[in-house]
């Protein structure tokens, strides 16, 4: 299985008039910006969503299993799910904690792989060396940036998909 993680986030703006200035005008200058402007909704709220792929992950088994966990339905899905800043956040730490002493058996019970996923020992060892640890520090790359940057307040929500 060749599985993928994308992982976004968005964040919702409006124009109603009764939002307050700022949020009317980042909402008209999105609107400027991909050409829409002056733009007269159908409905009577305004709004645009802007999401932004933020990382991903390709052959990342053990990241796999942890998101389908900590998601939103707290099972595996191909469809867009939620996931909490949290969550990210203690992902992030965990990936941190790993690389400091990178203990094999530490790693696997804090990510653990699916069961099965490996047809032979050699098969297993080649995983870890090459996929695994390179995903955690992949992890710490990704989520670090983001998780510790002031522009992502609370208003932008994550959500990932499988592919």
């Amino acid at each position: 299985m060749s599985l993928n993680i994308d992982l976004y986030a968005a964040i919702c703006l409006d124009g109603h008039e009764k939002s307050p200035p700022a949020h009317r005008d980042k909402f008209a200058k999105v609107i400027d910006l991909v050409g829409l402007a002056p733009f007269t909704p159908v409905d009577s709220i305004p709004y645009v969503s802007v999401k932004l792929h933020v990382a991903d992950w390709s052959h990342a088994y053990n990241l796999w299993q942890w998101f389908a966990e900590h998601g939103e339905t707290g099972e595996a899905s191909f469809e867009e799910t939620r996931i909490s800043r949290e969550d990210l956040q203690q992902l992030l730490e965990i990936c941190q904690r790993l690389l400091v002493r990178r203990n094999r058996k530490e790693a696997q019970a804090a990510l653990p792989l699916p069961p099965g996923q490996f047809k032979c020992k050699k098969e297993e060892d080649e995983y870890w060396r090459e996929y695994f640890w390179p995903h955690v520090e992949m992890t710490v790359q990704q989520l670090g940036p983001i998780l510790t940057n002031p522009k992502f307040t609370k208003a932008w929500e994550f959500r990932y998909k499988f592919g």
